[in-house]
Formats: C-alpha cells, sequence, structure tokens
C-alpha cells in the first residue's frame, strides 16, 4: 500500500510537467524579395509587420491571404500600438546594472549576478519578472529585486512568449560567420527546454513571438523571412 501511495505521489507530480510542450505545426517563408530591417506582430497572429532597410516604409503579410500589402502611417502605427505589451514596469540597462522603474516601484538598480554588462533586457507580460542575459554567463530570469529563479543557460536574444515561456535561439560561429542556429524555447517553472527548429534546415536567427503565443517569425543568415506555426499546451 505505501509503495502504491508513492507510486501515485510521483505520477502526480510528473504530469504537470509532462502538460508543458510545445509542438511546431509548419515552418514557412514569406515571399518577399527586398531585404527587412525589422519584423514584428501586428494586432493579429497572421499579420506579420516588415520594416524595409530605410527603416520608414512599413509592409504587412497577412499569412491567411499569403498577401503583402504596403502599410499608411496611420495603419502602421496603430497595429504597433495594440502589440504593445500592457504592463508598465520598465527596465533597461545602466551600466553594469539593470534599472527597474514603474507604478508603485521605486526606482531602483539591480545587479543580479554581479558586474556583468546586461543586454536582452525584458518585462514578464505580468509585470513580475524580468528576463535577462548576462554577457559571457548565459540567460536569467529573476524578481524584479534581482533575485534569481532560473538559470536558462546559453539563449541569446531571449524574449517573453508568455508569463511561463521564452524564446530564444542557441547560435554559434566560426570567427568569421554564423555556422548553425537553432530556436528554442524554454518552460521557466520547470525548466523543460525545447528545440523548435530541427525540423527546417535553416540557420534560425531572432526569433519573436505572436501576442496569442500560437506562431513565431524569425529570418535566417541570408536575411529571409520565415513564419513557424506552432501550438502551445500550459
Amino acid at each position: 500500500m505505501k509503495r502504491l501511495i508513492l507510486l501515485s505521489f510521483v505520477i502526480a507530480l510528473l504530469m504537470p510537467l509532462k502538460a508543458q510542450d510545445i509542438k511546431v505545426k509548419s515552418v514557412k517563408r514569406i515571399p518577399i524579395e527586398k531585404e527587412v530591417l525589422e519584423y514584428s506582430f501586428g494586432e493579429k497572429s497572421h499579420k506579420i509587420l516588415l520594416t524595409g532597410m530605410d527603416g520608414l516604409t512599413v509592409s504587412q503579410y497577412n499569412t491567411r491571404l499569403r498577401r503583402l500589402k504596403a502599410m499608411p502611417e496611420l495603419d502602421k502605427n496603430a497595429e504597433a500600438s495594440t502589440a504593445q505589451p500592457a504592463n508598465l514596469v520598465r527596465a533597461k540597462a545602466a551600466g553594469r546594472k539593470i534599472e527597474v522603474s514603474g507604478p508603485n516601484i521605486d526606482t531602483r538598480t539591480i545587479a543580479p549576478l554581479g558586474e556583468y554588462y546586461y543586454i536582452w533586457i525584458s518585462v514578464s507580460p505580468d509585470g513580475k519578472l524580468l528576463l535577462f542575459n548576462a554577457v559571457g554567463k548565459g540567460s536569467y530570469v529573476s524578481d524584479l529585486e534581482g533575485n534569481i529563479l532560473v538559470d536558462l543557460g546559453k539563449l541569446n536574444s531571449p524574449l517573453w512568449m508568455n508569463e511561463n515561456w521564452v524564446l530564444g535561439m542557441d547560435d554559434k560561429d566560426d570567427g568569421h560567420q554564423m555556422t548553425s542556429s537553432e530556436i528554442i524555447s524554454v518552460h521557466s517553472p520547470s525548466g523543460i527546454r525545447k528545440q523548435l527548429s530541427d525540423g527546417t534546415d535553416e540557420i534560425a536567427l531572432y526569433p519573436k513571438a505572436s501576442p496569442a503565443g500560437d506562431r513565431i517569425v524569425f529570418q535566417n543568415e541570408k536575411g529571409e523571412i520565415f513564419t513557424m506555426k506552432i501550438r502551445m499546451k500550459e
């Protein structure tokens, strides 16, 4: 009986961890001829905003209609504003520290790992956690006081997908050029690490997730842009 109870307890502990998963449904290249400077999601997951190399002209690619169209200034500003996170907590690099500010928060500077240069700093969608990279050491999740909660290992250009999932890349080079790069997602509460780009031969760089968490956009070393449709299981 004791053995049965212990086995049931272990199964109960493992079940929530196994539930956390991301499945890749498809990967497709966006058929554009000109190189782009920046890409992001608009109001909806099927609308991808592409900024030209001049930094001014913006086009929208509709993955449902498979159509690319130029966006007037008013339209692109409206799309960009609706895609911004709702939380008002802000974090930015401040020398070898991170500055955190926001409503009901006394502006503070923190150094979660000591004297490192901190880059790719962002606040979780619920405004409770920090995501950052300590140059030469790795990426981490901490609370707003700088207490380390999760060591994400090597994960460059990390971004939040939602309160629980983090997205980034594991890239390698030979000192002259990029030799490989994989898109990685990490479920921060459990530490589950998923490689999402193993079904493609592309050198997958700088991924970004849609607000709904059902699509990723990324580029390869040639500047070609791809969309990845995913299914996230919480």
